[in-house]
Order: C-alpha cells, then structure tokens, then sequence
C-alpha cells in the first residue's frame, strides 16, 4: 500500500533524513512528466527492484496542463506502456479529489485498492468514488475492476470502528478485504525518515497488517480473480 514515502527522495542517504523531491523548475517539466519523458523521472529507491516517481506541491499544476488537450484524461495511459513492460507491478497513489490527475489513473489502470479511513463519512465518500469508477468502466476502460476496500486506522476497541466495517459489508459485501490496517502512530511517523513501514517498523502492526493485505491481494491473483472476489 503506498504511503507518503512515494513522494520523497530515496536518493538522499543522509541517516534519519529524506528531503522531498524536486520537479525540475522549468515550465516544461511538468509536461514532459504526462507525454514523452513519464520514464526519466523514475527514481531508483535503497529497495531492490522497488522504484518511484516521486511527487511535489508542483504537481498541482498539472491539473490545468492537459486540459487544451485532446482527450486529456488519457494521458497517462498513453505513457503507460513504457512503465508497463519494465515492472511487473504498477501502483498509483491519487489525490482524493477527483481532478485530471485521479482521472487519468482510473482511465490507466486496470484495478482499484480504495483505501477507506473508519470515519462517520466514510460511506458516503465511497458511493460517490464506486458510481465514479462504474462511469469510467463503462465509457473509457472496461478493464478497470475494484480490487478491494481497504479500511485503514481501524482501532476495533471503539464502536465507531466496528459500526463503520459492519456498514461497509452490508455496503459492499466481499469486497471488504479481509485484512485491516489498525491504527498506529508508526505509520505516520515513516514517511519523515524517508522509509516504508517494513523499514520502519518491521515488526510493528503496521507492518504486519500491510504484509497480511499483500499475500490477500496475491491470493485474489494467483485464483484468478482479480478486481472482485
């Protein structure tokens, strides 16, 4: 599952430290980044055959950049062969609104892993992204599947945690992964050294909670079911 360790410089070895990550300061960059170059801002991290292409507040900007164009919302999915036939796996981790850049990853890729925070408006929120995502499967990409909802800061001591995982089955039934991601300060702490959870915290819950939602995930591919059990 990615966190906000994508969007920071592995490059940057200084112990205890990971200075984010700068686009280029040109005016083109940005550009580039959704046509031609999407592999030459590809960063290599300390973690074997595990890469990223990190982000920053600059990337805003991108919201405005493809809108002259034609069929902006397939951008990326015209850059996404050159990523595809170099990595076996591919994930996206999208900003929660649902602009140009959101867009372009759901007309890109072929599942979705909604990560869903146990809160009152949890549900609501996940209506309106599973009719959007039902929109875009049935206009521009047939292949995209939902792959799971994952409830995250789940603390099952309190009754707001169980209530909202009980409405979200009822909601959406298997599609509800089995595993949880409990509530742990460790999580938010890793994303400021720089570091994945199993880095972090190897043996913390978050850590354990993320390796039990990969062997799930794993599990739903090699049964031959991917994007709903």
């Amino acid at each position: 599952m990615p966190h906000a360790s994508f969007v920071r410089n592995c490059r940057d070895r200084t112990p205890g430290r990971c200075r984010p990550f700068r686009l280029h300061r040109d005016g083109n960059h940005l550009r580039r980044f959704f046509n031609e170059s999407i592999t030459g801002v590809v960063v290599n991290t300390g973690i074997n055959g595990f890469c990223v292409i990190p982000s920053c507040q600059r990337l805003i900007g991108a919201e405005k950049l493809p809108a002259g164009e034609i069929a902006s919302e397939s951008v990326l999915k015209r850059a996404f062969p050159k990523l595809h036939s170099k990595w076996d796996y591919i994930l996206f981790d999208c900003p929660p609104a649902l602009g140009i850049l959101s867009l372009n990853v759901l007309v890109a890729a072929r599942e979705v892993l909604i990560p869903v925070e146990v809160g009152v408006m949890a549900l609501q929120g996940l209506v309106e992204l599973t009719e959007t995502i039902e929109k875009i499967r049935e206009r521009v990409n047939p292949e995209l599947k939902i792959t799971g909802i994952l409830t995250c800061r789940v603390d099952k001591r309190t009754r707001l945690s169980v209530d909202v995982i009980d409405k979200l089955k009822q909601r959406f039934g298997d599609t509800v992964c089995k595993t949880h991601i409990r509530e742990t300060v460790r999580l938010a702490e890793c994303p400021s050294f720089g570091k994945p959870i199993t880095e972090y915290d190897p043996r913390g819950r978050g850590a354990l909670d993320y390796g039990k939602l990969t062997d799930e995930v794993l599990q739903q591919e090699v049964a031959g079911c991917p994007g709903g059990r």
